[in-house]
């Protein structure tokens, strides 16, 4: 049960890591089909959303088999005590 409870825990910071490039690649797909309202400005905007895609995919896996996701973003997302003490 506890080895489940690990890979599902690992599997949703995957997720989180492949959510960061996605959103980014997504951002340029806007702008460009914004700009760009033909054909060519649609394979554009789709070349860059997948590319974000792809990039965090190989991000988020080369991650997990060096330390685990979780143990990423828990360093990530860690806030020091000292920082805040102000004794």
């Amino acid at each position: 049960m506890q080895k489940i409870f690990h890979f599902i825990l690992e599997l949703f910071s995957w997720l989180k890591i492949i959510a960061s490039p996605f959103m980014i690649g997504s951002v340029i797909c806007l702008i460009i089909y914004a700009n760009f309202d033909t054909q060519l400005g649609l394979f554009g905007a789709f070349f860059f959303a997948i590319l974000g895609l792809i990039i965090g995919i190989i991000w988020a896996t080369l991650v997990w088999k060096k330390q685990g996701t979780h143990f990423f973003l828990s360093k990530i997302f860690n806030t020091s005590e000292k920082k805040y003490n102000k004794e």
